[in-house]
C-alpha cells in the first residue's frame, strides 16, 4: 500500500494506491474533513439558532409571568423573585431585562437562521451575530455579578439565560 499526502486549500487529503478499493478509500477520506471543519459550516449557525430559540422560550415565559403578576417557578429554590422583580430587573432603569433578552434572542436567531440556510450578506450577518453575542455575554456577566454580590441570591432563569449566551460565545470562539 502506498500513501501520499497532499495539501490543497488547507485541506488534508490521503490518497491510497495499489489496491482495488483505492477509489473508495480516496472518496471516504475526501468526505471526512474533521469535526471542526464540519461544524464550521452551517451546523454551527443552526446550533446557535437552536440555543436562541430556547432562550426566546425562556424569556417569553418570564414576560408572561411578569405581565399576569404570577410568580415564576424557581427550580433551584433560589431567589428568582428577588432578581426578577427587584430594582435591578430593568436595564438602565427603563427596559425590563426579560424584554431586552427577548430582543437579543430574536436578533441572534434571525442572524443565525439566515446564516444557517446560507441567505443574505454573510459578512454582515456574521459580524452582527458576533457583536450581539459578545455584548450579551458582557451583560450576562454583569447580571450574574449582581446576583452574586448585590442581590445575594441566584435566579435559575437568569443563570439559564446567561449559560445559553455564554455557550453561544464559546461556540463562536472555538469554531471561528
Amino acid at each position: 500500500y502506498y500513501s501520499s499526502y497532499s495539501f490543497n486549500s488547507g485541506r488534508h487529503y490521503v490518497y491510497l494506491h495499489g489496491n482495488s478499493s483505492s477509489e473508495r478509500s480516496r472518496e471516504a477520506v475526501r468526505r471526512f474533513r474533521g469535526l471542526k471543519e464540519i461544524l464550521n459550516h452551517m451546523s454551527v449557525f443552526a446550533l446557535i439558532f437552536t440555543l436562541s430559540v430556547i432562550g426566546m422560550a425562556e424569556t417569553i415565559y418570564l414576560i408572561r409571568k411578569r405581565i399576569v403578576l404570577e410568580k415564576s417557578v424557581c427550580p433551584i429554590e433560589g431567589h428568582c423573585d428577588l432578581a426578577l422583580t427587584g430594582k435591578y430587573n430593568k436595564f438602565f432603569g427603563i427596559i425590563p431585562n426579560d424584554v431586552l433578552g427577548l430582543l437579543f434572542y430574536i436578533t441572534v436567531s434571525l442572524n443565525a437562521g439566515l446564516l444557517a440556510i446560507g441567505t443574505g450578506p454573510f459578512d454582515l450577518l456574521n459580524s452582527t451575530l458576533k457583536i450581539f453575542v459578545a455584548a450579551g455575554s458582557v451583560v450576562s456577566l454583569y447580571l450574574a455579578y449582581l446576583q452574586w454580590k448585590v442581590i445575594k441570591g441566584w435566579c435559575f432563569w437568569c443563570l439559564m439565560s446567561a449559560f445559553i449566551i455564554w455557550l453561544m460565545g464559546v461556540i463562536i470562539l472555538i469554531i471561528r
